[in-house]
C-alpha cells in the first residue's frame, strides 16, 4: 500500500477501481486468499473510508494471521483513522513477521505514523531515519522527517530537511495541495503540514 500514499496521477482514480475489480476476481476465484481482501481494503482506505478498509484488513488476518502485509494495511486503517496508539501493535506484528523483507523499511514507516500521532517524535524520527537508509530518495520520507525535525524544534537542520523536500515538490504551495496529494480524510494530514510548517514551510493563505 505505502506505494501508493502520495499517489497523484491523473489516473489515481482509474488504478484505484482497477484494483477493487481485480481484488473482487481474486476473492471469487479464492475466498481463502488474504491478499484479496487487502486489495479491497486498500480500494476503501484511497477513499478516505478507514472504517471500510479496516473491516477488509482485520479480514486479510483472521485469514492468515502469518501476513504481514495485512497487519501493515491494518495498522495504516487505524492510524489515518486517529487511532495511533492502536496501530502500533500491529505495524510492529508485521516487521517481527518478517523482519529480513527486503521492503521492512514500508513498515517502519507505519511506526513512524504511529509515532508521530502519540506525540513520541523523537521515536518517529528514528523511524524515518530508518526508512531513509534503506530508501534515501523517496521523497515522502523526507518530507516525514522534514515533518518530525519541526516538532523536535531542529532549526536549521529542520529547515534544510524541508528544503530537500520542496525541491522534490515544487507544486507544493498551500495546504490543500499537500492534502491532495496525501490519503483522504486522513488524521495525519494536518499534523504532518504543521510540522512542514515548523520546520519553516510558509503555505499560501497561511
Amino acid at each position: 500500500m505505502s506505494e501508493l500514499l502520495q499517489f497523484s496521477g491523473k489516473d489515481s482514480n482509474e488504478t484505484l477501481e482497477e484494483i477493487l475489480a481485480s481484488s473482487k476476481k481474486a476473492a471469487e476465484l479464492d475466498p481463502k486468499n488474504p491478499e484479496a481482501p487487502v486489495n479491497t481494503g486498500a480500494y476503501y482506505f484511497f477513499k478516505g473510508n478507514f472504517e471500510q478498509a479496516r473491516q477488509y484488513f482485520k479480514r486479510a488476518v483472521d485469514l492468515n494471521p502469518s501476513y504481514p502485509d495485512a497487519y501493515h494495511a491494518l495498522g495504516h486503517a487505524l492510524a489515518h483513522a486517529g487511532q495511533y496508539a492502536e496501530s502500533e501493535e500491529h505495524f510492529q506484528q508485521a516487521i517481527d513477521l518478517n523482519p529480513l523483507d527486503p521492503n521492512v523499511a514500508e513498515y517502519r514507516s507505519g511506526l513512524y505514523f504511529s509515532k508521530l500521532g502519540v506525540g513520541d517524535y523523537e521515536a518517529a524520527h528514528g523511524s524515518i531515519e530508518q526508512c531513509l537508509a534503506q530508501f534515501p530518495n523517496r521523497g515522502l520520507y523526507r518530507g516525514f522527517k522534514a515533518a518530525v525535525m519541526g516538532y523536535l524544534d531542529k532549526g536549521e537542520e529542520a529547515k534544510q530537511a524541508l528544503d530537500d523536500y520542496l525541491a522534490l515538490r515544487p507544486n507544493l504551495k498551500t495546504r490543500e495541495d499537500y492534502k491532495k496529494i496525501f490519503v483522504p480524510n486522513s488524521a495525519l494530514a494536518d499534523i504532518l503540514i504543521e510540522g512542514l510548517i515548523k520546520a519553516g514551510w510558509e503555505p499560501e493563505g497561511g
